[in-house]
């Protein structure tokens, strides 16, 4: 028999050279890792960006906040304390101011029978008769020294003209007088000035035409308000108006039209 061949044995690479597939991976992984570094970095970035953002929006709506709670607390003061101040004048018609008789009507000193001379027409404070004149719509003139009255229990009264006075406006004023529940009235005034005046206790407004933001104003700036020295009830308890059939309301003098009773005079005083 032929004598058997002795099988080779592989001969082993030498230590530290890498195979093609492995040199090849060696020389790709910088290039991975920088990727992997940049893709990380722009991860980081976009994360920082987003922080940045969402910062800027939460002080947003913090300043938002703040502003809305100011604003909030201002007209809440305004309310409470400022509304009463008295402006000079609203929507560009001047108020006229009177004398508030404060010490006076403080001390009873103002209830009167006797004749009486004011200082504004339609007058506006002063001196007056012991029962005040109801709140509501009129469709004849009002007693002016018990209209007054009215004025210090913290009424508004709007006067016009009815020779002056467009009907579609009288009509309005109306409806403005009855869209409260009280402390409000309106009256043909035949010697206006004006085709139309707004009264309150110590101020008035006169207008050359029909103004029903103007009124709407002073009626919210003055009614149970402004300089009235007393707090008394004043329902609409007249409604005549004046496009209807004339109720029998003294046109002056010193005879009340509809007035409180006897009873409520003693309140009144």
């Amino acid at each position: 028999m032929p004598p058997k061949k002795k099988k080779r044995k592989p001969r082993s690479r030498a230590r530290g050279t890498a195979t093609p597939a492995a040199a090849s991976q060696a020389e790709q992984t910088p290039a991975v890792q920088e990727r992997r570094r940049e893709r990380l970095e722009a991860r980081r970035e976009a994360k920082a960006r987003e922080a940045v953002k969402r910062r800027r929006q939460q002080r947003v709506s913090r300043i938002a906040r703040r502003v809305a709670y100011a604003g909030a607390a201002a007209a809440l003061i305004w309310f409470l304390f400022l509304r009463t101040g008295i402006p000079d004048e609203i929507r560009g018609h001047e108020i006229e101011h009177y004398d508030t008789f404060a010490t006076e009507s403080a001390a009873a000193q103002l209830h009167t029978g006797d004749p009486i001379r004011y200082e504004s027409d339609p007058p506006v404070s002063g001196a007056h008769r012991p029962i005040p004149a109801d709140c509501g719509v009129y469709s004849a003139p009002m007693p002016k020294e018990n209209m007054v009255h009215t004025l210090e229990h913290g009424a508004v009264g709007v006067f016009y003209n009815p020779e002056d006075a467009d009907p579609d406006d009288i009509a309005q004023i109306e409806e403005l007088v009855q869209s409260y529940d009280s402390h409000t009235f309106s009256a043909p005034y035949p010697t206006l000035e004006d085709p139309y005046t707004v009264v309150a206790w110590a101020h008035l407004m006169r207008l050359d035409e029909f103004d029903r933001a103007a009124i709407r104003e002073f009626i919210e700036v003055f009614r149970e308000g402004g300089d009235a020295p007393e707090e008394q009830d004043c329902p609409l308890a007249v409604d005549s108006s004046f496009g209807a059939t004339p109720s029998p309301t003294p046109t002056g003098g010193d005879t009340p039209g509809p007035t409180k009773s006897p009873d409520k005079e003693k309140k009144n005083d």
